[in-house]
C-alpha cells in the first residue's frame, strides 16, 4: 500500500510537520510512504527524515528557480478561501500543480494536513484512492467562511481525522448538513520514545517549552512563579523556545523581581534532553489544538500541570493520576498544583512514573497501527459501495444485453488491495517493487545517523527485501561523515563522553579529534568499538578528558577522524548532560575544571571549557531596598580569617574602585551585600560599566566573579535581573536649577560569563 502525505511546508519546523513525519516514520514499516510538500524553501528539511519515506516538492521557491516568479503565482486560488490562515500562499499556480498531483497520484493512500490542502484532496482526489483529511487546527479556530467550504466539499473525503475527541465533536457538527460527510473519527498524535533515560524528578527545576505566544499565556505561568518562587526560593523554571513574546516575557520577570529564578533558554533540538532536566511541567495556554508538549514531557517521565483549556490537555492529562488541571488564566491556581508537587516528593514521582507510563498511548507505533485499521475499514466500506454499485447496474442491465454488462463493469472504480507483507519481506497479491523495510534493518541509530558508506552497505544488505528502488536512494544519497549524529553523556569526573555510530563494513580506525578555535592547537583521542551489536554500524566511543591540555578557556570543536584520512565536523545528536545539574559533582578545590558540550548554531558538537587554578562562582543575586546581595563560591581557595572583600572597579578606569565588606557562610560560601548610592558617586559619566571582582584574602589577588557551574554553555541573556532605581544627594540650589537626575543600576553578565554592573543617568 502507497500512502502519500500532503504538508505546506516539509522542510521547515512545527507541530504539524514534526507529527507527520512520526506518522510516516512508523508507516514505512508495512507501506511505501512519501511525504508531498507543497512548497519547499531549503535545500534540505530541518527534520531528519526516515531513509524508507521518500520526499518531494510541488513548487519550488527557493531562489533561482522557476516558481518563484512564476506568472501564475501571481493570480489567487480559485480552490483556497482568502480566510484561510495559509491563504497568501496559495494562488492559480498550487491550484495548478496540486489538482495535476493528485489527477496523476498511484497513491493508495492520500493525507491532507490541514484545511486547504484538505480542500484540494476533497475536489480532486481521484475516487479510486482513499482520500483522508487530518485536522490539526482546532475547529473553532477555522474562519466560518472556511468552514462552510468544508462542507461543501468534504463529501469528496472517505474520511476526516482529527487529533481530538472534542475536534472531532465539533467537526460532525460542521458538517451535519452534507448528505455524504465522510467519516470522523479522532487519532491523536504520536510522539516517539525519548532516546533518553527519564528524569529522575530530583532537579529542582520547572519546565516549559513552545512557541513564545500570546496564546500561551506563558504570562500566567510566570507570575504563578513568582508566587512560588517566594515560598520556594530554591527552585528554579526554565522556558524553551521562542517568538513575538519575549521581550515582554523578559520584561515581566524583571518587574517581578525573579531574577535568577527564570531562565529563558531559546531552541533547543531534540527538547527531550532538555525535559529531563526539569522535575515538573508546567502549560498554561488559553487553547491547545493538542498538546504535543504535555505528551513529550510525559515520555519523559515529568507530571504535567495545565490550564484546562479548549481542546487537547482535558484528553491527555489525567487529573491527579498524571497531573493537574486548573482553570484558564488563574495563575494562583498554577502555582497551588506546583507547590503541591514541589513539597511532596511522593506524590511528584508518582505522578511522573504514572505519566511516563500512559504516554506509550502516543507512541508512533500504536496511532500507526490506528491509521492502518483506518485504511483497512474505509477499504473494505469502498469495496462493499463498489459492489452495491455493481448489484444496482445489473439489475438495469437485460439479460440479453452482454455488451452493456461488460462495459459496465469496465466503468466501475477500481479498488486496488492492499499488500500483504510476509515474514522475508516479500510483498503478496498483488506483487509488487515498493519499498519493503523489516524495521530491524532501521533502528534509531540508523535513522539519526548513517554515513554515505553505511548507506552503501545497508544497501547490499537489504536490496534483496527492499526492491531497487530503496537501494538506489540509499546508494545515491550524499551523507558524509558529519551527518553521524554523536550521542553526549558527562561523565562523574566531569569528562565529556562522545558516542558515534560508524558503518560495520568500513575497516579503518577512527579518532576523535579536539580543536581548540581560533587556533591550531589539537589532540586527538581514541575511539574504541563497544560490544557488537546487530544492524549495519558498530559504534564507537571516545573521552574529552577532564583535564584536557592547554588548561585554558576556549571552546573546542570535535571532528571525526579517519585515520590518515580526512576529518569532518560531528553532528551535535542528542546532549544528555543532566549530570552537570548534580551538586554532588561539583569540581574539588583545585584545579577549577568544567566542559559543556552544546549545538553549535549549524548543529555540530562543541564543548565551552573553562579551566584555571581558583575561580569566583556567583550563585545568586538578589535585589533588596537600593542595593545588591551576592552569594558564591571559591574553588582554589582555602577560606582564613580575614573575610572576603567585594571590589567593583571602573571598567575605562583601573584607579576608581568600591570595596565592601563579606562575610564566609559555610565552608567556600561568601556573602556580600553592596550599597548602590556608594557606586553611582564615583561614575565618571553618565553611562559606566563597572566589573565586580572577589578578594578571598588580604593581599591575595582578586578573582573576576563568574557564573560557569550549569548545563549551559552561554547565559548571558538567560536571565533578566531589575533596574534599581538609586537617589543621589544633591546641593538643593542645583536641584532647583537642574532637575535631579534618574540613576538606575543593572547587573548584568557578559558573553565571557563575567559579572558586572551598568550605571545609567537617564
Amino acid at each position: 500500500m502507497k500512502v502519500s502525505l500532503l504538508l505546506h511546508n516539509a522542510y521547515g519546523v512545527g507541530g504539524t510537520v514534526r507529527t507527520v513525519y512520526n506518522l510516516a516514520h512508523a508507516l514505512a514499516g508495512s507501506c511505501e510512504v512519501e511525504i508531498v510538500s507543497v512548497l519547499r524553501r531549503r535545500k534540505t528539511p530541518v527534520f531528519d527524515i526516515h531513509p524508507a519515506v521518500t520526499l518531494r516538492s510541488l513548487l519550488d521557491l527557493r531562489p533561482g528557480h522557476g516558481d518563484r516568479d512564476h506568472e501564475l503565482s501571481r493570480r489567487a486560488s480559485a480552490i483556497v478561501p482568502p480566510d484561510e490562515e495559509f491563504a497568501r500562499f496559495y494562488n492559480a499556480l498550487t491550484d495548478q500543480r496540486l489538482e495535476e498531483f493528485l489527477s496523476r497520484t498511484d497513491a493508495d493512500v492520500v493525507i491532507g494536513t490541514r484545511p486547504a490542502i484538505n480542500l484540494y484532496v476533497a475536489r480532486f482526489g481521484k475516487a479510486s484512492s482513499l482520500r483522508i483529511a487530518q485536522e490539526h487546527m482546532t475547529q473553532s479556530l477555522i474562519p466560518p467562511k472556511v468552514r462552510a467550504e468544508m462542507t461543501r466539499h468534504y463529501d469528496g473525503l472517505d474520511a476526516s481525522v482529527t487529533v481530538t475527541e472534542a475536534d472531532a465533536r465539533a467537526l460532525s457538527e460542521t458538517l451535519r448538513d452534507n448528505a455524504e460527510r465522510p467519516h470522523v473519527l479522532a487519532i491523536p498524535n504520536s510522539v516517539p520514545a525519548p532516546l533518553v533515560e527519564p528524569s529522575d524528578r530530583d532537579n529542582k527545576i520547572v519546565v516549559a517549552a513552545g512557541r513564545l505566544e500570546d496564546l500561551k499565556r506563558y504570562d500566567v505561568l510566570i507570575r504563578a512563579f513568582a508566587i512560588v518562587a517566594d515560598k520556594r526560593p530554591d527552585w528554579r523554571l526554565r522556558v524553551y523556545g521562542d517568538g513575538p513574546v519575549l521581550g515582554g516575557l523578559k520584561n515581566l520577570t524583571e518587574l517581578l523581581n525573579l531574577g535568577d529564578r527564570v531562565a529563558f533558554m531559546g531552541q533547543y533540538s531534540p527538547i527531550e534532553a532538555e525535559w529531563v532536566k526539569g522535575s515538573i511541567a508546567a502549560v498554561t495556554s488559553d487553547l491547545e489544538s493538542f498538546g504535543m508538549t504535555i505528551v513529550e514531557a510525559m515520555r519523559c517521565g515529568l507530571p504535567v500541570v495545565s490550564t484546562d483549556c479548549p481542546v487537547g490537555p482535558r484528553e491527555i492529562i489525567d487529573e491527579g493520576v498524571t497531573g493537574f488541571l486548573v482553570d484558564v488564566g488563574d495563575s494562583a491556581a498554577v502555582a497551588d498544583r506546583l507547590l503541591r508537587l514541589i513539597d511532596d516528593d511522593g506524590l511528584r514521582h508518582r505522578m511522573g512514573s504514572q505519566a511516563l507510563a500512559l504516554s506509550g498511548a502516543y507512541d508512533p507505533a500504536v496511532v500507526a497501527a490506528q491509521y492502518t485499521k483506518l485504511f483497512s475499514t474505509l477499504l473494505e466500506h469502498k469495496k462493499a459501495r463498489t459492489q452495491r454499485q455493481l448489484s444496482t447496474s445489473s439489475l438495469r442491465t437485460t439479460v440479453t444485453s452482454a455488451p452493456a454488462v461488460a462495459s459496465a463493469k469496465s466503468a466501475a472504480p477500481v479498488v486496488r488491495r492492499p499488500s500483504v507483507i510476509t515474514a522475508a519481506g516479500t510483498a503478496l497479491d498483488p506483487p509488487s517493487n515498493v519499498v519493503r523495510v523489516l524495521p530491524r534493518y532501521f533502528a534509531r541509530s540508523v535513522e539519526l545517523s548513517m554515513s554515505r558508506y553505511g548507506r552503501r552497505h545497508l544497501y547490499k544488505r537489504t536490496r534483496h527485501i527492499v526492491g531497487s528502488r530503496l537501494g538506489e536512494f540509499l546508494n545515491h544519497l550524499d551523507a558524509r561523515w558529519s551527518r553521524s549524529a554523536s550521542t553526549t553523556t558527562v561523565d562523574d569526573d566531569g569528562a565529556v563522553r562522545v558516542r558515534l555510530d560508524v558503518p560495520r563494513n568500513v575497516r579503518k580506525d577512527f579518532a576523535l579529534e579536539c580543536q581548540l578555535r581560533g587556533t591550531t592547537t589539537r589532540f586527538t583521542v581514541d575511539l574504541e568499538s563497544e560490544p557488537d551489536t546487530d544492524g549495519p554500524l558498530r559504534r564507537l566511543t571516545g573521552v574529552f578528558p577532564a583535564d584536557a591540555r592547554p588548561a585554558v578557556d576556549g571552546v573546542w570543536d570535535l571532528y571525526l577522524r579517519a585515520v590518515g584520512g580526512r576529518r569532518h565536523r560531528i553532528t551535535a545528536g542528542t546532549r544528555d548532560v543532566r549530570a552537570l545539574l548534580d551538586p554532588a559533582r561539583q569540581p574539588g578545590d583545585e584545579p577549577f575544571r568544567w566542559h559543556i558540550p552544546y549545538a553549535t548554531q549549524n548543529d555540530r558538537l562543541s564543548i565551552r571549557s573553562f579551566q584555571r587554578e581558583r575561580h569566583a562562582e556567583l550563585d545568586e543575586i538578589a535585589v533588596e531596598g537600593a542595593g545588591l546581595v551576592l552569594r558564591g563560591r571559591v574553588f582554589g581557595v582555602t577560606p582564613g580569617p580575614t573575610p572576603p572583600r567585594v571590589v567593583v572597579r571602573a571598567r575605562h578606569s583601573d584607579d576608581i574602585e568600591v570595596s565592601y565588606p563579606g562575610v564566609w557562610q559555610t565552608g567556600r560560601d561568601f556573602r556580600c551585600e553592596l550599597a548602590l548610592d556608594r557606586l553611582v558617586r564615583v561614575r565618571l559619566t553618565r553611562h559606566d560599566d563597572f566589573d565586580v571582582w572577589l578578594v578571598a584574602d588580604e593581599g591575595a589577588e582578586p578573582i573576576r566573579m563568574q557564573r560557569i557551574l550549569s548545563d549551559i554553555p552561554w547565559k548571558k541573556d538567560m536571565n533578566r535581573y531589575p533596574e534599581v532605581r538609586v537617589s543621589e544627594e544633591t546641593d538643593e540650589l542645583l536641584v532647583r536649577e537642574y532637575p535631579e537626575p534618574n540613576l538606575f543600576v543593572k547587573p548584568y553578565f557578559t558573553p565571557a560569563e563575567e559579572f558586572s554592573i551598568f550605571v545609567s543617568d537617564k
